[in-house]
């Protein structure tokens, strides 16, 4: 905890002082901005948010204790969702639950989506996706963006 033992505590990742009663070592804030987790995603974040045409790239939280990692093409645009991808029993097929890997090469679960949260039309949903293939159907997810207009 690098030696943040002793009261006041801190935020491990901002800094910023956390109040007498709090039992945690982060923030509100860094923790539904994903601050916590982004060191274990950081290479693939940085290669997403390298490609043409990507407004951003995070973590995000998205509701109760659910997790994914957001790409979007604009602010309130459409966007590519990752989540975690497991198999109930080997042999079965791919599931997903809104939760992220356990570090960057997944498994994935990966779908484009509109603005209005629906599947994105002529992108199946991927599963299982490595950080390769999640960062390759990011680049087709993009071109056929811009190919739309």
């Amino acid at each position: 905890m690098d030696g943040n033992l002793t009261p006041p505590f801190r935020c491990v990742t901002c800094g910023r002082t956390l109040g007498p009663q709090d039992d945690v070592r982060i923030c509100r804030s860094c923790y539904f901005q994903g601050k916590l987790w982004e060191p274990d995603f950081k290479g693939l974040l940085a290669e997403l948010r390298a490609i043409p045409g990507v407004h951003s790239a995070a973590l995000e939280h998205t509701g109760g204790g659910c997790w994914a990692l957001i790409v979007r093409a604009a602010p309130d645009g459409p966007y590519v969702m990752g989540t975690e991808a497991f198999q109930d029993d080997p042999g079965w097929g791919w599931d997903t639950d809104s939760i992220l890997p356990k570090d960057h090469d997944g498994p994935w679960a990966v779908g484009a989506y509109d603005a209005e949260s629906e599947p994105a039309e002529g992108l199946d949903l991927l599963m299982p996706a490595t950080h390769e293939t999640f960062t390759a159907y990011v680049r087709g997810w993009m071109t056929k963006l811009t190919e739309a207009g």
